[in-house]
């Protein structure tokens, strides 16, 4: 993350200079960043920088995409290309899920990318909500997450770039590239050599079979054959980890772009919105004494839906038309809509109850009341599942139903509860690092709403003094969908463009007990372990 005036300005930048060129970039450029490092926590630096390093079993896929052209710009014909311009924009959406099918190694699932990190800036050819549900929609169960910014860069590598527009030149590499790939390759030791090929056979391509005798290769095959049957097997940088061939800094001013990382990644993602309840005044209630009674579903297309079938705003959610609620309390039943606007609510939250054999929904899903949520005279609420396609769509009759605003108090005791049941989580792992994307109505200074300078940055090094945390205030904040209430809250899924929220992404792991054990290094023990090892090797077993 970068001041506006910060070193991202610079060509090349010396930050990157500092970096190794196989090193993934993403940065934001924001008025403030906000830091925790070495207990200091701080929203002055120009610059904050965090580094992490994943084993061969991750890769990553940096993305630029909907920045507008400068020379499409022609007025006089801005009517007549408008049906193209949409195309290509839809088709540029396409070409970033091709690309990142086209990266997921064969032999893994459909889940295997696991955190996309997209940041929105200036003017876009896209909508951003449209391409978070699209991406989402093709990848339901990987964690979305960053936000809006002033600016930003992302270093593109070859073939990677502007969400996977390859240029047919690249498919046979360079007399260069072949270069770059054997220097590479000869740094490293026979024994990641044996790997790197056993990863080229377990991937199914063509012609491999002599190299079957390398899978165990004895101790005299040389470092030199390993190199060069890894490339003849079609090794290259562009298809590692460690990829050499890669572009400057990619200086983006107005459009999306971020970072996949896919793998073997241990990330979680924790989201917080102040928001109290307008009918018991709690903060994060457990439940609510009203219940919706009556409720219909509206699909796309039906009469009564709040959108034209295809309106790209909605035309293509499925509604729940929320008809009349009831206070177990006092009995009182309500028309939806009133229920709502009667108590000038900015929010509305359902928490679904089910039969006894299914466990009850955890914490109120939150909708911003907006036109389309009543401008029918109805209580219309978009249905979550649906728009990623990971629920059967279910009447919401039976279902609790809350009516929330926000609250500066209230913020401060979410972003608490939800750290506090977070320190909990985490009992007996290694919480590692994180990254923070807070709204900027929510600091860093302090304001009529939040009344506390750094309210998220601060809480956060009460309770994880030691764990470095880095991120941005940001203009809208990407991740999945505030809940209130949540116990279990660790989120993925549901990707939305937000606002008054702090989307917290943490890096888990489990801690490692070694206990204590004896070293033998002599020549015998190392002689009988290598023996064991290749006799292991030859026979299959692990």
């Amino acid at each position: 993350r970068t001041a506006p005036t910060g070193w991202y300005q610079e060509s090349p930048s010396e930050v990157e200079r500092l970096l190794p060129p196989s090193c993934a970039i993403l940065s934001a450029s924001g008025r403030d960043i906000q830091a925790n490092c070495d207990g200091l926590v701080e929203s002055e630096s120009g610059v904050g920088v965090l580094l992490a390093s994943f084993d061969r079993r991750t890769s990553y896929l940096p993305f630029a995409i909907a920045s507008p052209n400068s020379d499409d710009s022609d007025e006089d014909n801005s009517n007549d290309d408008d049906g193209q311009q949409n195309l290509e924009n839809a088709d540029e959406i396409q070409q970033l899920l091709h690309r990142l099918e086209e990266e997921r190694p064969p032999s893994v699932g459909s889940n295997y990318w696991k955190i996309i990190f997209v940041y929105v800036c200036g003017d876009s050819t896209l909508d951003p909500d449209v391409v978070l549900a699209r991406v989402q929609s093709a990848h339901p169960n990987c964690t979305i997450v960053g936000g809006v910014a002033e600016a930003g860069h992302v270093r593109l590598f070859s073939g990677k770039n502007n969400g996977g527009k390859d240029n047919e030149d690249d498919d046979k590499p360079s007399s260069e590239s072949i270069a770059a790939t054997k220097q590479s390759l000869s740094r490293k030791s026979r024994r990641q050599l044996r790997i790197i090929i056993s990863e080229l056979l377990g991937q199914g391509e063509a012609g491999h079979g002599e190299a079957k005798e390398f899978l165990m290769p004895n101790l005299d095959t040389s470092k030199d054959e390993l190199v060069d049957l890894a490339i003849s097997m079609g090794f290259t940088e562009s298809s590692s980890a460690d990829p050499g061939d890669c572009h400057d800094l990619e200086h983006v001013l107005n459009g999306i772009f971020g970072v996949a990382i896919g793998g073997d990644v241990p990330v979680r993602a924790v989201v917080s919105r102040g928001a109290r309840s307008l009918t018991t005044q709690e903060v994060a209630p457990q439940s609510s004494p009203w219940t919706v009674t009556e409720a219909a579903i509206v699909r796309p297309g039906e009469l009564g839906h709040p959108f034209y079938l295809g309106d790209p705003d909605g035309g293509n959610v499925t509604y729940h038309v929320i008809n009349r609620v009831k206070s177990s309390e006092t009995g009182e039943e309500l028309d939806g809509v009133n229920f709502v606007l009667g108590n000038q609510a900015e929010f509305v939250g359902l928490r679904r109850i089910y039969d006894d054999t299914t466990p009850q929904g955890d914490g109120f899903d939150l909708t911003m009341l907006q036109m389309p949520n009543v401008g029918t005279g109805k209580l219309m609420i978009a249905e979550t599942g649906s728009a990623i396609g990971t629920v059967p769509i279910a009447s919401h009759v039976g279902s609790q139903i809350d009516i929330f605003n926000l609250d500066g108090d209230a913020c401060i005791q979410d972003v608490k509860l939800k750290l506090d049941r977070l320190k909990e989580l985490v009992e007996g792992q290694r919480l590692l690092a994180g990254l923070m994307f807070s709204c900027n109505g929510r600091g860093p200074d302090a304001s009529y709403l939040i009344d506390e300078e750094m309210c998220d940055a601060r809480t956060w090094s009460e309770r994880f003094p030691s764990v470095p945390m880095l991120g941005f205030y940001a203009g809208g904040e990407i991740g999945p969908r505030a809940i209130v209430g949540n116990r279990n809250i660790f989120q993925r899924g549901q990707a939305a463009l937000q606002g008054f929220t702090a989307v917290f992404v943490l890096f888990i792991v489990p801690k490692m007990d070694i206990g204590s054990f004896s070293l033998d290094d002599g020549h015998d023990s190392i002689d009988a372990f290598m023996r064991e090892r290749m006799n292991s090797a030859r026979t299959g077993s692990s």
